[in-house]
């Protein structure tokens, strides 16, 4: 029972000390842990994928600033890139399996913009 209460509060110590460590490199904004990660909010709240959940196809609401979109599966293994990104540009998307995928806007400079969940159906 002592070895078991013993290995407990250790791994809570491990994830609370890995969590706030974790948050601050993403406040910290001199750190460079994450920094592709960082973008302002007024950027990508306009930056939305729809329809979600898809079915045939996906569009940007608006594409300023994104040179590319990756689409990944809930892996991590991405299964379709987009590299040219226009204005009122549709993404087909029926090919993919349905489940859960994680689509990366991706800027001139390769860094990612925002990350968002799509499910298709």
């Amino acid at each position: 029972m002592k070895q078991f209460l013993l290995t407990f509060l250790f791994a809570m110590f491990l994830s609370v000390g890995f969590s706030q460590s974790l948050l601050n490199c993403l406040d910290n904004p001199d750190d460079t842990h994450f920094p592709s990660y960082r973008s302002s909010a007024s950027s990508t709240a306009q930056l939305t994928i729809y329809p979600n959940p898809a079915t045939n196809f996906i569009m940007l609401k608006n594409s300023t600033g994104v040179n590319e979109l990756r689409i990944f599966n809930l892996i991590g293994r991405q299964v379709v890139n987009f590299t040219s990104v226009e204005k009122g540009q549709s993404f087909p998307v029926a090919d993919l399996p349905n489940g859960m995928y994680l689509v990366q806007l991706i800027d001139v400079n390769n860094d990612i913009i925002s990350t968002h969940r799509m499910n298709k159906r």
